[in-house]
């Protein structure tokens, strides 16, 4: 009983991760993070989340793809560019 409780419990540690954001930044998540009186983890969790699930309906209709093309096009002009 004791094993299954030990994997139970780390199944539900969250993994952590460490990020580095410039101070305006960290002041704006100071900021909404004691607007909504949730931890900066919590505010960040969930700015990631909301993110991810609009990037995955982007790339679903594909507009990621059209704008890595987009982008690769414009890094290959400008080294096209600048050897002319």
């Amino acid at each position: 009983m004791r094993e299954r409780e030990s994997l139970f419990n780390q199944e539900r540690i969250t993994p952590q991760i460490s990020i580095t954001v410039n101070e305006p930044v960290l002041k704006e998540i100071d900021r909404f993070s004691k607007k909504f009186g949730i931890s900066r983890s919590k505010l960040i969790n969930n700015i990631l989340a909301m993110g991810m699930a609009d990037a995955k309906l982007l790339e679903k209709v594909g507009l990621i793809d059209l704008a890595n093309i987009v982008r690769n096009f414009q890094i290959h002009m400008k080294k096209e560019l600048r050897i002319a």
